[in-house]
C-alpha cells in the first residue's frame, strides 16, 4: 500500500491511498478499448494540507496490529483490516469524501491510408475511471512539433508534450488537454579570449515556454481532435503539430514563459601529457508571465 499526498491551488488537498485495499474494479461502462488491470486506488478530500498529512501519519502508525484481536482481523480479512484502518484515519482528521478509482490502458486504434501514415497503430494511454462517478480519464507523454503563433510571439515545440484525454460515465469523450514544451524566444551568446590558453565564455539568454490547451469535444472540434490523436498514434508528428496549431486556436490554452540565463565557461591548455579541457555551465530558470486566452480567440490575457 502507498499514499500520495496532493495540495490542491485552493488550499484543499487530496489523499490517495493505493495498493490491495479491498477496492473493487469492476468497470462495467463497457468502454472500447480499455483493459483494467486490477490496481486500484481510494481518494480521500480535505480541507487543507495539514489534514491530509495528518490522516497520512495515522494511517502508518495505525496500520500495524499491536494487540492479539487486530491481528486475528489482518489474519482473516486483510483488505479489509486495510481499509478499515484507512477510513477511519480519513474520517478522525476531518475528511470530507471520497472516490474510488481503478487503472488500466485505453488503446486508441488508428488507421492511416498513404504516405508516412499508412497502415495501423495503436495509441496506448494510462487509463482511470472514477467508480465513484463513472467519468474518467486517459494520459500518455506524447512527441510535440510545430509553431504556435501567441498572439504576435511565436512558440515553437520542442519535442516534449502529453496528452489527456477526459471521458463521461458513458465512456464518450467530453475534451482533450494537449501540453507542450518548447521555446518562444532565442539570445545572443558573446565570447571573450584570455592569453596563453584557448577560453570560450558567455552568457545566453532565452525564453522557454509551456503551452496547455483545453479543447472540447464538440461537433465543431471533433474532426481535428480525431485528427490529431490518429496522427499521434500512427507517429505522423508533423501532421500533428499542424493539427495542435487548430487546436490552439478552437480551444482555450493556458501560456507559461519562463526566462533562462545560462552562463558557460569553457577552458583549456595544452600539457606535455595531452590537453585538459574543463566546461562549466550554470543555469537560472524564473517564471517571468503566465497567460490566458478563451476558445476561437488569439488575444492572450496576462494573469
Amino acid at each position: 500500500m502507498g499514499t500520495v499526498v496532493v495540495e490542491n491551488a485552493d488550499g484543499s488537498a487530496t489523499m490517495k491511498v493505493y495498493g490491495n485495499v479491498g477496492v473493487g474494479v469492476n468497470d462495467a461502462t463497457g468502454t472500447a478499448g480499455v483493459t483494467l488491470n486490477g490496481e486500484a486506488s481510494r481518494e480521500y478530500k480535505f480541507g487543507s494540507l495539514e489534514e491530509a498529512m495528518a490522516a497520512r501519519n495515522q494511517i502508518y502508525t495505525d496500520l500495524p496490529p499491536d494487540s492479539v484481536g487486530e491481528v486475528k482481523d489482518v489474519a482473516g480479512n486483510p483488505p479489509g483490516y486495510v481499509l478499515d484502518t484507512i477510513n477511519d484515519a480519513a474520517d478522525e482528521n476531518g475528511s470530507t469524501g471520497h472516490d474510488d478509482k481503478a487503472k488500466g490502458t485505453l488503446s486508441l486504434e488508428a488507421e492511416g491510408e498513404s504516405g508516412q501514415a499508412s497502415g495501423s497503430a495503436k495509441l496506448d494511454l494510462a487509463y482511470e475511471r472514477n467508480l465513484t462517478d463513472g467519468t474518467a480519464t486517459a494520459s500518455a507523454e506524447v512527441s510535440a512539433q510545430g509553431k504556435l503563433d501567441l498572439d504576435g510571439r511565436v512558440f515553437a515545440a520542442s519535442g516534449k508534450g502529453g496528452l489527456e484525454v477526459y471521458l463521461d460515465k458513458n465512456g464518450d469523450m467530453e475534451s482533450v488537454a494537449v501540453s507542450m514544451e518548447g521555446t518562444v524566444a532565442s539570445g545572443a551568446s558573446s565570447g571573450a579570449d584570455l592569453q596563453g590558453a584557448k577560453a570560450e565564455s558567455g552568457v545566453t539568454v532565452g525564453t522557454q515556454g509551456t503551452v496547455k490547451i483545453n479543447v472540447e469535444y464538440s461537433p465543431e472540434n471533433a474532426a481535428v481532435i480525431d485528427s490529431y490523436m490518429r496522427n499521434m498514434a500512427l507517429g505522423d508528428t508533423v501532421a500533428a503539430g499542424h493539427d495542435a496549431a487548430k487546436l490552439y486556436a478552437a480551444g482555450s490554452a493556458t501560456v507559461q514563459v519562463n526566462s533562462v540565463v545560462t552562463a558557460s565557461n569553457e577552458f583549456g591548455v595544452d600539457l606535455k601529457a595531452g590537453e585538459v579541457e574543463v566546461r562549466t555551465e550554470n543555469k537560472a530558470t524564473t517564471n517571468v508571465s503566465t497567460y490566458y486566452k478563451v476558445p476561437n480567440d488569439t488575444r492572450l490575457e496576462k494573469l
